[in-house]
């Protein structure tokens, strides 16, 4: 291992260089070596140890006028300790030192590199770092006569994500206040129902819902993206006139109820958001009385969902 590698610029970097060290002290593979190094991200190749590292990759091809300027690079970020100074005038005293003039040549080159690289991801990449939106969506309950409402609203919905796992997936948060609406008349012919109704059944609830999701990217091109994942979160109700604890007695605030289901979505055109949701709701049965010894009558929430908004990037 090359020493002081291990304070990289990230984890991913520190591992990167410590690879590289490892090869070359295995033998000569520098090529080897210098595929890992390339490797490196932008933010890490502006380290002392990453200007070590290569300079020690230069020695191992022979390149001493290289090797100088990385070991230069190195001191100027730095790097201080292992005769670095002296290896700096020994690479000098062997004639192949560069001019100034290939110096300057070789800093507007890296520079340029930079630039390309920086130009090709933003080119390249629809979604490529931190994106919030807002949205509005509606919903189909999917129950049949175990549906105790027909849709839903959500009159307001925001989230944000961003890639991870080198951009092969987003993560995304999602928080929506809306409301579930539409008597569903089948629901109510219910035998228990029928004997023992729910005081107030008006088949109007409020609801508040907590969706992080992650969702594998499909395509991420200059102008478009789409995912496919799956939603695992949770959804209150506020409505407590009809969920009610199976102990019988009637929910004095919101019951909360995990929700899962899958989630294909599309961004595009730099602001345009769509997305398709399946949501399975937790809630299977209420009590159709407040009497605790009432018969259970099956319930469901489920429901196909479809949101549209705008998305604002923070590239």
């Amino acid at each position: 291992m090359i020493c002081g590698f291990a304070s990289a610029q990230t984890p991913k970097d520190a591992a990167l260089i410590n690879e590289a060290g490892n090869i070359l002290q295995a033998g000569s593979y520098c090529d080897s070596a210098m595929k890992r190094l390339q490797q490196v991200s932008e933010a890490g190749k502006e380290m002392s140890i990453y200007y070590m590292a290569m300079a020690k990759v230069y020695e191992c091809k022979g390149n001493k006028e290289y090797a100088e300027i990385y070991y230069g690079k190195a001191y100027k970020a730095g790097a201080r300790g292992d005769g670095l100074l002296q290896k700096i005038v020994s690479l000098r005293d062997t004639g192949m030192s560069a001019s100034p003039n290939d110096l300057r040549l070789e800093n507007e080159r890296e520079k340029l590199q930079r630039q390309n690289a920086t130009f090709r991801k933003h080119k390249d990449a629809n979604i490529e770092d931190f994106y919030a939106l807002i949205s509005m969506g509606y919903a189909t309950m999917t129950g049949g006569k175990k549906a105790l409402v027909v849709n839903g609203l959500d009159f307001f919905s925001a989230s944000f994500g961003w890639p991870i796992m080198d951009d092969k997936f987003i993560l995304d948060f999602d928080i929506a206040m809306g409301v579930i609406y539409g008597r569903n008349t089948g629901w109510y012919d219910y035998p228990a129902y029928r004997a023992n109704p729910i005081p107030v059944g008006d088949g109007l609830g409020l609801k508040f819902g907590f969706e992080p999701s992650l969702n594998y990217i499909l395509i991420n091109s200059h102008r478009h993206t789409i995912t496919a994942g799956a939603i695992l979160g949770g959804h209150v109700f506020a409505n407590g006139a009809w969920v009610q604890n199976r102990d019988g007695e009637v929910s004095s605030g919101g019951q909360t109820y995990f929700c899962i289901g899958p989630r294909i979505a599309y961004y595009g055109w730099k602001h345009l958001y769509i997305s398709a949701q399946y949501l399975h709701i937790g809630l299977r049965t209420i009590r159709a009385a407040v009497d605790k010894n009432a018969e259970l009558v099956p319930v469901s929430l489920d429901h196909w969902r479809l949101n549209v908004g705008v998305r604002f990037g923070f590239n």
